[in-house]
């Protein structure tokens, strides 16, 4: 998961926002420590919304706010998070699916741009959210 970061220099100290996380509030002593700092409240604020059940944001293409005059002037970066370090490592499943539904989830999967595993899997991530609220 990819999380746009955007910084701003204030008072001698960097001042983070996330778009897709709007509700933690970051600084650093420099952009280092202040992606640092990002990093790691994007991971505790992750599995806390696990822990109790409630779905992860994706995080959102940087590129529709680089263009944006809302973040004119600050610094961007990236934060990383593997989801397997919040919602466990992956389990090899093996499934028998009939062939009329096989094709039908690949011309989805290809409208969506997606590979059918891709597809596959987000659409059991998107109900498995749906039926947990």
């Amino acid at each position: 998961m990819l999380y746009p970061v955007a910084m701003l220099q204030k008072d001698g100290r960097f001042h983070a926002h996330l778009p897709d996380l709007p509700d933690l509030k970051i600084s650093g002593d420099s952009m280092a420590n202040t992606i640092s700092c990002a990093r790691y409240e994007v991971i505790q604020y992750l599995q806390t919304l696990a822990e109790t059940e409630q779905p992860l944001p994706s995080g959102s293409d940087i590129s529709q706010y680089l263009s944006s005059g809302e973040y004119a002037g600050w610094t961007w970066a990236i934060v990383h998070i593997e989801a397997s370090r919040i919602i466990g490592e992956d389990v090899a499943v093996t499934l028998n699916i009939p062939h009329r539904l096989v094709q039908k989830l690949s011309k989805n999967a290809e409208a969506e741009q997606m590979t059918l595993k891709t597809y596959i899997i987000n659409t059991l991530i998107e109900t498995a959210n749906s039926n947990s609220v």
